[in-house]
């Protein structure tokens, strides 16, 4: 099945890329965006074929019109939520990407107050006038994060620190703690040492993430997919 979807998504690009160029549409992009269908169709094969992951990341590996195209499956509720969890969970997932101590709980600080719905700074954190103090054109959301790229807009975080931060949380779930079996390494020793956790807030299906890449032309998307009834169903797609 796998195959025959790679198969398939392969023949579509060759004929858009092919209809691109007669109509002088911006081929690279078009490829692009093939590339991203065959991986995805490659990776919900891997899911149909093998079922869901548990703590551990599934990778897979083909090419395309001689370009290799990377391919890992991981599950999100392993994760933690940034948007639903306990201030002691975030500190947790910061701490397993490597912050420790006060320059933990400052990015603590600064993603909260992204999403509270005040304007009061916490002790390490950043609204209104920090933001215009460092000349941005933009103020806290005071709204739940819709992807976690958006952390890059928080002071204290870049592209490099969400990268690292992504093994550990997520936004996707609505969980208010992650599930205990499919906690990553890393972050498992970590929160034992945690305060007894909330109960889980209602969750329909289980997200997963599909990690999308071509090393070669430094292309990277993520799509995140629910498990349904029906099967799985395409939630968000971002750019990494």
């Amino acid at each position: 099945m796998t195959a025959a979807l790679s198969l398939a998504a392969a023949h579509l690009a060759h004929l858009a890329i092919n209809s691109a160029r007669s109509a002088g549409h911006d081929v690279q992009a078009v490829q692009k965006a093939y590339f991203y269908e065959a991986g995805l169709a490659y990776g919900l094969g891997m899911l149909t074929r093998n079922g869901e992951p548990g703590r551990d990341i599934v990778r897979g590996q083909f090419d395309l019109q001689g370009h290799r195209i990377d391919v890992a499956i991981s599950s999100e509720a392993g994760k933690v939520d940034l948007n639903t969890a306990a201030p002691a969970l975030i500190d947790a997932a910061l701490v397993a990407a490597g912050w420790q101590g006060a320059e933990a709980a400052s990015r603590r600080d600064a993603l909260l107050d992204w999403i509270d719905t005040d304007d009061v700074a916490r002790a390490g954190g950043s609204e209104i006038a920090a933001y215009r103090a460092r000349g941005l054109r933009y103020i806290p959301a005071n709204t739940p994060f819709e992807t976690i790229t958006t952390l890059e807009l928080v002071p204290g975080f870049g592209s490099a620190d969400v990268a690292r931060l992504r093994a550990f949380a997520t936004v996707q779930t609505g969980r208010q703690q992650p599930l205990p079996e499919h906690i990553a390494d890393g972050l498992s020793e970590i929160l034992p040492s945690v305060s007894a956790a909330t109960p889980l807030r209602a969750a329909s299906g289980s997200v997963l993430s599909i990690d999308i890449a071509l090393p070669q032309q430094r292309i990277r998307r993520i799509a995140y997919v629910r498990k349904g009834r029906g099967g799985f169903e395409l939630i968000h797609v971002e750019e990494s």
